[in-house]
């Protein structure tokens, strides 16, 4: 069976809870672990799934670029910000050491939501920017992972190792055996990571990092 709905994965887990799964207490407490397991999962690593390569234009004498509209999450990128012209890329910096005047943007910083750029581009300035985007919630049981298919069905061993950890459906053991089934299906997940657009940038960029992610 594939699993690929947030109602398929409530069902696989009402069925290895048993027959208390379809109490509507008990299905509540499974839709919040899914949720809880689903985000734990995406925050394992910066998967490919999740990074997305984005095109702005940073207005002329502006002193910052609001970026929340474009689904970064809040002060978190995976690589950096470049110009669209495959310059080397800008230069992460405290946003402290903010340099005065105009002029072509050396260095970028976030604080919050906002995007800075040192100095000032004294023109429009169209920038790329390499990011991971947030995750939203599962609601509706229409709603999808954005996770790869072969690895949702471990996001209910997931919620059944939080649920069992807990005082409503406390089993210490099946809380193990659930961890590990959970744990194992984020390693075989990270095995097969290709390493997405992000890291296949930063091999054709010039002065790009050459190995991990810039947080």
């Amino acid at each position: 069976m594939s699993y690929q709905t947030f109602g398929d994965l409530k069902r696989l887990a009402r069925y290895l809870v048993g027959e208390t799964g379809s109490e509507p207490r008990t299905m509540e407490w499974i839709s919040t672990a899914i949720n809880a397991a689903y985000a734990e999962f995406c925050s394992e690593y910066p998967w490919s799934f999740r990074q997305r390569i984005t095109t702005v234009t940073y207005p002329a004498r502006a002193s910052s670029l609001s970026i929340s509209s474009y689904g970064v999450i809040q002060g978190v990128f995976c690589v950096g910000v470049g110009f669209l012209d495959w310059m080397p890329p800008l230069v992460l910096t405290a946003r402290k050491e903010r340099t005065t005047g105009y002029g072509t943007p050396r260095a970028w910083s976030v604080y919050s939501t906002d995007l800075y750029l040192f100095p000032t581009p004294g023109s429009d300035t169209n920038l790329k920017l390499y990011h991971l985007i947030d995750v939203d919630p599962l609601v509706n049981d229409s709603d999808e992972p954005i996770i790869p298919l072969a690895f949702r069905p471990y996001l209910a061993y997931g919620a059944l190792a939080i649920m069992t950890a807990t005082e409503n459906f406390e089993n210490p053991s099946a809380a193990r055996m659930y961890r590990d089934i959970y744990e194992k299906g984020v390693r075989l997940a990270k095995m097969q990571e290709p390493g997405g657009a992000l890291y296949k940038a930063h091999q054709d960029m010039p002065g790009w990092p050459t190995s991990g992610a810039v947080y």
